[in-house]
């Protein structure tokens, strides 16, 4: 094999390396603060939005049933 190949296998190896460490340190770092327990920073604030959402959801829909009268 010609060396420059070689180099270029060598190269493409360690990026698929580097690639797989990269991923792994975000799962961790997402493991870390996502703690489903209810403890993790992130999880906490993810939750808080979606509540938070889905109380603007149903306020705008009351707001909307008790404009339009049944009929």
């Amino acid at each position: 094999m010609k060396p420059s190949l070689l180099r270029r296998k060598k190269e493409r190896g360690q990026s698929t390396v580097e690639y797989i460490l990269l991923v792994t340190a975000v799962i961790a770092v997402a493991i870390v603060f996502l703690r489903p327990n209810g403890e993790g920073v992130l999880y906490n604030t993810v939750n808080k939005t979606f509540h938070d959402a889905a109380s603007e959801v149903n306020t705008l829909s009351d707001r909307l049933k008790a404009s339009h009268p049944a009929g």
